[in-house]
């Protein structure tokens, strides 16, 4: 191990002191209540450990959600090249390779269930095939720390 500089102060990250905060609650603070305190400790204990998760997963789920935009413009770009896209969705599909987030991807889907017709059936199933798997992905990394 370093050794830690006179003048600066250790700090504890706050996943952790939050996933601390949570076992003291469990162990120490519960136990020791009564009535309606007693659940509430419980609960406040289990709400604590899972924003202590959501905290610590926080960087690795931002890096992931990034390569997997990333992925998922390439994918989009790769299943529309030679087509002709109806307006409603070439200018959702612009709004998502300009920065895909939910809303963006929300407005994509709203778009080719409004020009489904207008796709025909392959077109459609492959262009929201590839939107679902990025969602999926999305709510398999919220499970993470809420499950």
């Amino acid at each position: 191990m370093g050794a830690v500089e006179p003048n600066r102060p250790v700090v504890t990250p706050a996943a952790e002191l939050l996933a601390r905060l949570s076992v003291t609650m469990k162990s120490v603070i519960a136990p020791s209540t009564t009535g309606t305190a007693k659940p509430q400790a419980y609960m406040a204990a289990v709400v604590l450990e899972k924003v202590a998760r959501q905290m610590e997963l926080a960087p690795a789920h931002a890096a992931q959600q990034a390569a997997d935009a990333v992925a998922l413009v390439r994918d989009l770009r790769a299943v529309t090249v030679g087509s002709a896209l109806p307006e409603a969705t070439s200018a959702s599909l612009a709004v998502v390779e300009g920065g895909c987030n939910e809303v963006a991807l929300c407005s994509l889907v709203r778009a080719l269930y409004a020009d489904r017709p207008l796709l025909g059936d392959d077109l459609f199933a492959a262009l929201l095939g590839r939107v679902r798997v990025t969602l999926r992905a999305d709510i398999d990394r919220r499970m993470e720390f809420s499950a």
